[in-house]
């Protein structure tokens, strides 16, 4: 268990470190950091979103989804008034309380938290895994948007406007909801379509970990990790408060061991990587972004294996 979860983790800091040192030897420049937001954005998570739902998710899993949904979305939305909650105590700027909340309530699913918990539990924990995914998608590109949105324009926005449902209504979370209407009706797409959504949907980590990386070396590696107001509440939600939650509403639930087990262990894996690409689509804080997403998944090397021995 612990060598899967060390070797995730070293290839998340190859990646990282090859984004960090392709931008000071000046192959990436900032504008190179807004073209692999861009490609991340409109095409590699688009596909992402066809490819993982047409491989992974059963009309029968839809129609049979709808509580472990719930249940990992009052686990996000509990992770982040955790975050707001801590923000105030901890002081943290009004111009980062947003990011504090969208990184505090959104776990990292597809690249660290599928390999490490199918790993730790086998394949009969990928449908609960899939529900995670299901549901962050739409979330993190709605509420995540919104408050990262609302600290970049440095003021209150409302959630149902004009300008927030243009933002809010973006490429990624069009094609899932598209995604799902058609897996519900089982229409299922041509073969060269999904293979070519493979292949751009892989580029999703690479290319969010890269980015990571160059926007590292534009701020520099000593400010990079730097200790921050703020982290240590990201840091107590995503691995003790989000999972516990998790865990109570499975438990109670009546869900199945294996059900129980996965979504808790997916609520404690680390900052989602694509919260960087949000920071700099949207004008956000994308060093603090970064830096958290760094730090959280290299402690998740420590926290998992206690979290899986708590609840195994």
């Amino acid at each position: 268990m612990i060598l899967s979860i060390a070797e995730t983790i070293w290839t998340v800091l190859i990646l990282v470190t090859v984004g960090y040192v392709l931008y000071r030897v000046k192959w990436i420049q900032n504008d190179g950091i807004k073209l692999l937001t861009r490609l991340a954005v409109y095409i590699a998570t688009p596909c992402l979103a066809i490819n993982s739902l047409y491989d992974y998710v059963t009309p029968e899993q839809l129609s049979d989804s709808w509580l472990a949904v719930l249940i990992v979305a009052c686990g996000m939305l509990f992770g982040a008034f955790v975050s707001w909650l801590g923000g105030r105590f901890a002081r943290v700027p009004e111009k980062r309380r947003g990011h504090v909340m969208a990184m505090g309530a959104f776990p990292n699913v597809m690249f660290v938290g599928f390999p490490i918990v199918t790993g730790i539990l086998g394949d009969a924990c990928v449908p609960y895994v899939m529900y995670y995914f299901m549901t962050i998608r739409i979330m993190i590109w709605t509420f995540g948007l919104y408050f990262i949105r609302r600290d970049a324009l440095g003021k209150k926005v409302p959630l149902l406007s004009k300008d927030s449902l243009k933002g809010l209504l973006n490429a990624p979370v069009i094609t899932f909801l598209v995604c799902l209407l058609l897996v519900s009706a089982q229409v299922r797409l041509p073969e060269w379509i999904h293979k070519t959504c493979g292949y751009f949907g892989n580029m999703v980590t690479p290319l969010s970990l890269i980015m990571i990386g160059a926007v590292m070396g534009r701020c520099g590696i000593k400010k990079s990790l730097k200790f921050e107001r703020g982290m240590e509440t990201i840091l107590l939600s995503r691995f003790v408060f989000a999972p516990l939650a998790t865990f109570a509403l499975a438990y109670f639930c009546g869900f199945e061991p294996i059900g129980v087990q996965a979504l808790t262990l997916v609520a404690a894996m680390p900052v989602m990587s694509q919260a960087v690409i949000l920071c700099e689509q949207y004008g956000g804080d994308s060093d603090f972004a970064a830096k958290n997403i760094v730090v959280t998944t290299i402690l998740c090397i420590i926290t998992v294996p206690i979290i899986s021995m708590l609840i195994l």
